[in-house]
């Protein structure tokens, strides 16, 4: 930061502040003290290790990321909505028609159905 005062100069944040900061905002992993975290004699065995520095711990596969739109529902049904599209057009419907009927351009709609998703499905 600036200060605008005649012979203050610029102010550089001490990097605790600049770490927290860039972690609320989301662009940096959060870093927490290991012994605010763990019990002293578990503290003890991982300093017999690793001393003064970061140590990145993954999450357990049971607590595996989702995929996009899992825990929403949206993937799903997308899914549906693709499914309906191929359906109907299997059926004789015309893209324009599709287009015009799910919000969506003639060129979402030869997506849908004939994109790399629409291959899988066929599979």
């Amino acid at each position: 930061m600036f200060d605008p005062r005649p012979g203050a100069g610029l102010k550089v944040p001490a990097p605790r502040a600049v770490a927290e900061r860039q972690s609320n905002e989301g662009t940096m992993s959060s870093y927490r003290n290991a012994e605010e975290l763990l019990p002293p004699e578990l503290l003890s065995q991982v300093q017999r290790y690793v001393q003064g520095s970061s140590v990145y711990i993954p999450r357990r596969s049971s607590d595996a990321r989702l995929s996009w739109g899992a825990k929403s529902g949206a993937r799903a049904s997308l899914d549906r909505r693709n499914e309906e599209i191929r359906l109907a057009k299997s059926s004789g419907r015309s893209i324009d028609e599709l287009a015009e009927e799910y919000s969506l351009s003639p060129g979402g709609i030869r997506k849908i159905l004939y994109g790399p998703q629409a291959r899988k499905q066929s599979l």
